[in-house]
């Protein structure tokens, strides 16, 4: 290679299994239950139903399960809205990684139950960024090692206009799309 070439970027990558929980606000709409659903067979979360339990016993069920994160799936309208991000701390608390604001879900095929997850990041812009970052707080340290030969979903965060995009995808197949409008990190 030249002295003075630049080399040609690409995204960064990560396989990672995530072992987290996926719940919901303690009202659950059938759009909400649905995008739960989905997103529990693309990534190999499990889903744990809220029932009327508050957030210290959905975070203790977890912890004592073995899992190190818990999503919160809320609802605006009937539709899935925000995704709120915890880390269960080694000391037995959690924390609050950050949010997600999202402007809508599409679902374009039923998706296959999988393991684990290609994530990639092809944007650029601030929100593809801070979704990168919350997501590698959250998943950067859980391996598919126990689950060798297990199916993985690839998924992308793609810029569109100031907005972000994540899209899974099956053998070259569009399953679903996540439309970002905002994400907040609240640690770095």
């Amino acid at each position: 290679m030249e002295e003075n070439a630049t080399p040609t970027e690409r995204p960064s990558t990560l396989v990672t299994c995530p072992n987290t929980v996926i719940t919901s606000t303690v009202r659950v709409t059938p759009t909400t239950r649905k995008f739960m659903k989905v997103m529990s067979a693309l990534t190999g979360a499990s889903i744990l139903p809220r029932g009327k339990s508050r957030l210290d016993d959905i975070a203790y069920i977890a912890k004592k399960a073995g899992f190190t994160s818990f999503l919160v799936v809320f609802s605006y309208k009937g539709q899935p809205s925000r995704i709120d991000i915890y880390s269960l701390r080694p000391e037995g608390y959690f924390e609050k990684l950050g949010l997600v604001i999202m402007r809508g879900f599409n679902l374009f095929a039923s998706p296959p139950a999988c393991v684990g997850m290609e994530l990639s990041l092809a944007g650029s812009n601030a929100v593809s960024k801070n979704l990168w970052r919350i997501l590698m707080n959250a998943f950067g340290n859980d391996d598919c090692s126990k689950y060798r030969g297990g199916k993985i979903s690839k998924c992308q965060i793609c810029d569109e206009n100031l907005e972000s995009v994540i899209s899974f995808w099956w053998k070259e197949k569009l399953l679903a799309k996540i439309l970002v409008r905002h994400v907040k990190c609240l640690r770095e």
